[in-house]
């Protein structure tokens, strides 16, 4: 099977999936969204210089609203540019409808940043979530933690994600990631997550994993 065509089938089961709970949101409902993550997919280089960074689930500010992790629309309307013109309008990636483009998020712009710093010579980073359903708590007004119960549900599409790309480093980005990986088999390079305090461990985190990629 083609690349393009296991994206379209990885995107279509996001898409008709149902969340194992009521606090969850499918987000790639959304039409715009599934045609933004299809065109993040296909666009990726899978090489032994190439990392995938997987996190823990979808932000309200960030992928939520845009469909890719770690991407807030302030990050793809060219608030903050990138070496790779990843968000630039002829790839065809673009902000959805009702969104504010200006909306910002600090783990996306913490992660922006640290891309722009240190993988400004190597291929265009990928993100993924380990749980990649948006969970909120009762109010629907902010974020929450995955449980393991939810990390589990998402195992099927992180397996995919891995086995799509065999060149690829995989990063985890927190514990919740690390965790997912290691119980589908995966022992992944770790960096903490730069919510909460982590923004410096993070960033050199990612130095640490752009040295590898240089020098394996």
């Amino acid at each position: 099977m083609n690349r393009e065509r296991r994206v379209d089938r990885f995107v279509d089961s996001l898409a008709q999936a149902r969340p194992p709970n009521d606090l969850s949101e499918n987000v790639y409902r959304c039409a715009t969204r599934r045609e933004n993550l299809t065109r993040w997919l296909t666009s990726y280089i899978d090489s032994p210089s190439s990392a995938i960074f997987i996190g823990e689930a979808p932000g309200i500010k960030g992928a939520r609203l845009t469909g890719i992790p770690f991407t807030s629309p302030a990050i793809m309307s060219g608030c903050e540019s990138d070496p790779w013109s990843a968000f630039s309008p002829a790839t065809g990636i673009r902000i959805p409808k009702g969104a504010n483009a200006g909306q910002s998020e600090s783990t996306a712009t913490i992660f922006w940043k640290a891309m722009r710093r240190y993988f400004a010579e190597l291929p265009r980073p990928m993100t993924w979530n380990a749980y990649p359903f948006w969970p909120h708590q009762e109010d629907g007004l902010k974020n929450r933690t995955p449980r393991d119960e939810e990390l589990r549900f998402g195992h099927k599409w992180l397996s995919d994600i891995v086995e799509m790309h065999p060149k690829a480093r995989i990063i985890a980005v927190g514990r919740k990631a690390e965790k997912a990986l290691r119980e589908i088999g995966f022992d992944a390079e770790y960096v903490r997550h730069p919510a909460n305090g982590g923004a410096s461990d993070f960033d050199e985190g990612v130095k640490r994993i752009t040295d590898l990629l240089r020098w394996p």
